[in-house]
């Protein structure tokens, strides 16, 4: 098989014997994963960016030993969010700040703390979620996704639309989707999407590669 621009894979890899350098996973010609620099089991998901090809990059200095390396298609599910267009407040809570007009939600800066934008979609300990939402209007501040209680995107500092794949590590009494405004968000987010990136549901799903190692600069 081949890996897809587009699609996301779960890597898995072991290093041992390490002394010295990085190594990290990459799908295509662009979807990094993260550098590692000690003995352990690494797990991640990585979308697929550019060229179809699997490589393990390390940096000039690296010592090491890489095995049990395996990649899974993640498939994306069904769409969890109801009214994520914001038509209206159907399907939401917030804290102090939010206010729901005109298809999206805002904050303008006067909460008094973190304020968090949540709907309850069933959200499961130890899988991994896509969630995309759209800024606009943005003046001020920053927010974030929140997946279950401690799964936390990056923060968002201005207009565009983001996604972001975030494990929930620890859904808690916390089923939710959240967007998280801090105190001096000023700003409106909508078209808020969150699908569960799942396994294929039998063996015929893993893809096996020749994983290629190659000299690169850490940058």
């Amino acid at each position: 098989g081949e890996l897809v621009a587009g699609n996301y894979y779960k890597f898995t890899f072991t290093l041992s014997n390490y002394s010295a350098g990085n190594v990290r996973p990459y799908a295509g010609s662009g979807g990094a994963g993260t550098y590692q620099s000690a003995d352990g089991t690494y797990t991640e998901v990585i979308k697929c960016v550019g060229t179809s090809s699997l490589n393990m990059w390390a940096d000039i200095d690296f010592v090491g030993d890489i095995d049990n390396v395996s990649i899974v298609k993640l498939h994306p599910g069904y769409e969890l969010v109801s009214n994520g267009g914001l038509d209206g407040d159907t399907g939401w809570s917030s804290g102090l700040g939010w206010t729901i007009a005109e298809g999206v939600a805002s904050t303008n800066g006067t909460q008094s703390g973190s304020s968090f934008l949540f709907q309850d979609v069933g959200i499961v300990n130890g899988a991994t979620y896509e969630v995309t939402y759209t800024v606009s209007g943005y003046i001020a501040g920053q927010v974030r996704p929140v997946v279950g209680d401690i799964g936390t995107g990056a923060w968002a500092v201005a207009n565009g639309t983001y996604t972001e794949v975030i494990e929930c590590s620890d859904a808690g009494q916390a089923d939710n989707i959240s967007l998280q405004a801090d105190a001096d968000f000023n700003g409106s987010v909508d078209n808020i999407s969150v699908v569960e990136l799942r396994e294929g549901l039998t063996d015929t799903e893993q893809i096996t590669f020749t994983i290629t190692v190659s000299d690169q600069n850490v940058g």
